[in-house]
């Protein structure tokens, strides 16, 4: 231990003097072989890495505002009814020189069928006259003729027409003037002037009386009052002439 502090003592005395024959610190100078010292490598300094700038903080949602819910004052509206139908009581048919009501001088029998008129008939039956066939219908207050002829050479009968039609007392039937079948004689010379023509009735030898339905002092277009006992049984409108021919 002495003798190592002795050297040690030696060597930081002569490192004080300066002494240039000193031995030489370990990695300076020439090495003990005496090859050239390496020469260490330059030293890359690294430039500092750039920081990234931060990243902008993207601004805060705006905050919705409370929805309010404000209670519903509206009535919905209610639904529109259907006007209540109005059911009109069917008025009175019209006798005129065209026929009573829907019923018309002309028509044939599927023609009549296909009214559907409230019209029931209770009574029917018909008349052969030299090959002429006559059927006559009654019911409620009417009463219809159709007369079906022969056709031509072939003498088939063709479908029949009605060629004359009956009010009689009871039925709702009337007149542009509001007389009706079973008005009195008198009633109807008062209602009628002249305009009603007496005419003899072929079968009583009491006048009728033709109407003069237009007041244009003829009988075409006409309807009759048929008379008995002072009091008219029926109203006669016909398009075979009067009193009808054919199967009369």
């Amino acid at each position: 231990m002495k003798r190592l502090a002795s050297v040690t003592l030696i060597l930081l005395f002569a490192s004080a003097c300066g002494d240039s024959s000193s031995t030489p610190v370990f990695g300076e100078g020439t090495s003990s072989t005496g090859a050239a010292a390496t020469t260490a490598a330059p030293v890359t300094t690294v430039a500092p890495a750039t920081t990234a700038a931060p990243a902008p903080t993207a601004a805060p949602a705006p905050t919705a505002a409370p929805v309010t819910t404000v209670a519903s004052t509206t009535t919905a509206a209610p639904p529109i009814s259907a006007a209540p139908t109005t059911t009109t009581a069917p008025g009175p048919w019209i006798i005129s020189p065209d026929g009573v009501g829907p019923v018309l001088l002309g028509m044939t029998r599927s023609s009549l069928v296909g009214l559907a008129v409230p019209w029931a008939v209770t009574d029917y039956y018909q008349i052969d006259v030299h090959g002429v066939v006559c059927e006559y219908f009654e019911g409620e207050g009417l009463g219809i003729r159709l007369t079906r002829r022969p056709s031509g050479v072939s003498g088939v009968l063709v479908e029949g027409i009605i060629d004359a039609i009956w009010a009689f007392p009871g039925s709702t039937a009337q007149t542009a003037e509001g007389i009706v079948a079973g008005e009195t004689e008198a009633g109807v010379l008062a209602t009628y002037g002249s305009r009603a023509h007496p005419v003899p009735n072929p079968y009583t030898s009491l006048p009728d009386y033709m109407i003069d339905a237009t007041g244009w002092g003829d009988l075409s277009p006409w309807y009759a009052f048929l008379i008995e006992g002072g009091a008219s049984w029926a109203v006669l409108v016909s398009s075979d002439g009067y009193p009808p021919g054919g199967c009369a």
